[in-house]
């Protein structure tokens, strides 16, 4: 038999192996597919998130449809550029509304998905710091105080491009911090605050003010759990005891007493404080309206 000849004998069995691979390996492949969320692998689908997620910002859109686009961008496209400002986006707008649980889950993700030490810190886009969401949220003042204090660079990457500081890790850590201790819950309060420091800038007085409240916070569980052995009730992760007892008693202290986001703001140039009123001068008011 001549090489044409097995050439031609072989050909049935190598069409067959065709067919078995091109029916079993796809197959294998869409099942993998099957389980994980869908990837933006081109522009063209780069462009539809971002036009959904501009949605979000459109005020002819009721507000159950914008709510409604972030949430889509955070659960269909999880690796596109916009996740991670849909959840922060939604997180504040759920703070601003007063629910405290669903701010507390989405920042959490954000912090879990998308700001762990390991992986270079996701950045808010250009067009989420347009937006009254941010410009009205603690970021930009944070962010000003420290161009102020010398910690706004932080940096050269591997391109030699100077990095600048990146305040989101620090301040989503900060607010869920503040958030777990509202709720009781000191032990969560106690490590954000610490990954609020590990994320925060090196020194200074905001470094100083997270120290501060940590402190506050330790304080406070130690005081809970006296608390709790005194009348002999297992600590549940820091919830307040309805029973009483000394530190129960005492009201809780504000832990936004202790970062004064105004005095935290640069002064700008030619820009006065307000001086404080002279002493006595209410009470000479008072004084003449009673003769009058």
């Amino acid at each position: 038999m001549n090489y044409r000849d097995r050439r031609k004998s072989l050909s049935p069995i190598l069409a067959a192996f065709v067919l078995i691979c091109a029916s079993v390996l796809p197959c294998a492949g869409a099942d993998d597919d099957a389980e994980k969320p869908p990837a933006v692998q081109n522009e063209v689908q780069m462009a539809e998130v971002e036009k959904l997620f501009r949605s979000a910002f459109d005020e002819e859109n009721p507000p159950a449809r914008r709510q409604q686009a972030l949430e889509d961008v955070i659960e269909q496209y999880p690796k596109s550029e916009w996740a991670d400002d849909a959840l922060w986006t939604l997180a504040q707008w759920q703070k601003k509304r007063q629910k405290t649980d669903e701010a507390i889950k989405l920042l959490t993700q954000l912090a879990d998905d998308y700001l762990t030490p390991d992986r270079p810190a996701s950045m808010l886009e250009r067009f989420t710091q347009a937006q009254d969401v941010y410009l009205k949220s603690r970021i930009p003042v944070v962010l000003d105080y420290i161009k102020v204090s010398g910690m706004f660079y932080v940096g050269e990457d591997d391109e030699g491009k100077v990095v600048k500081f990146n305040p989101l890790p620090m301040t989503v850590h900060e607010d869920l911090a503040k958030m777990w201790y509202r709720k009781g819950n000191y032990r969560n309060s106690i490590r954000h605050f610490e990954l609020a420091l590990n994320f925060g800038p090196l020194s200074g007085k905001y470094k100083d003010s997270l120290e501060h409240q940590l402190a506050v916070v330790k304080k406070r569980l130690e005081e809970y759990e006296k608390d709790a052995a005194r009348f002999g009730i297992k600590p549940d992760e820091g919830q307040p005891l309805k029973n009483g007892g000394e530190g129960a008693d005492k009201e809780r202290v504000k832990l936004e007493d202790y970062i004064n986001i105004e005095e935290l703001k640069p002064e700008k140039e030619g820009e006065k404080k307000p001086s404080e009123p002279e002493k006595g001068k209410g009470e000479a008011g008072e004084k003449d309206k009673k003769e009058k």
